[in-house]
C-alpha cells in the first residue's frame, strides 16, 4: 500500500531526514522502523480515510502537536485509562479520538477521549496495515479521480 500509493493526488510528501530525528528525539521509546518507514515514503495521508470513513493517517507535525497537546490535557481528566507519554497518535477521527501506537508494547490502541477508553485492537503496526490490505482486497476501499480514496 505505501510503495503503491505515490502517483495519486493529494499525496502527502516524505518526511525529510530533520523531521525524522525531532519524531526520533521527541518519543521516549525508540520508534519502530515500520513507523519510520513509512513516514519517509508519506508523511501521512490527512485527506484520505484510511480505516473505515473516519480514521486519518496524521502527517508527523500534527503527531508531535498532538503528542505534547496531550501530555497535560488529559492529566486532570478522570478517565478509565490516562494518557500515556509512550502513546504516539497516529490516526485521528477528528473529535479526540486516536488510533496510536504504544511504543512500550508497540501495539496499536484506540484511545477515545469520551471516558478514556482504551482497547487493544492490533498486536503490532504491520498488523493494523494488513487489515487496511485487507479492506482493498475485499472491496471496502476505492479510488476515484474525483472523489480520492473512499470507505464503501
Amino acid at each position: 500500500m505505501v510503495q503503491g500509493s505515490g502517483g495519486y493526488p493529494g499525496r502527502a510528501e516524505a518526511a525529510d531526514c530533520a523531521r525524522a530525528a525531532v519524531l526520533r528525539a521527541t518519543f521516549p521509546q525508540r520508534l519502530p522502523e515500520e513507523f519510520l518507514a513509512l513516514y519517509v515514503q508519506h508523511d501521512g495521508f490527512p485527506h484520505w480515510p484510511i480505516l473505515e470513513d473516519t480514521w486519518h493517517l496524521l502527517d508527523s507535525e500534527t503527531i508531535l502537536t498532538l503528542y505534547w497537546e496531550n501530555q497535560g490535557f488529559f492529566d486532570d481528566v478522570t478517565a478509565a485509562e490516562p494518557w500515556c507519554a509512550e502513546w504516539l497518535p497516529l490516526l485521528c477521527n477528528g473529535t479526540g479520538d486516536y488510533l496510536l501506537l504504544d511504543l512500550s508494547t508497540l501495539e496499536i490502541g484506540t484511545y477515545f477521549h469520551e471516558g478514556g477508553d482504551y482497547q487493544v485492537p492490533y498486536p503490532r503496526l504491520t498488523a493494523y496495515f494488513e487489515h487496511v490490505v485487507d479492506g482493498f482486497r475485499a472491496g471496502r476501499y476505492q479510488w476515484s479521480e474525483e472523489d480520492g480514496l473512499a470507505f464503501v
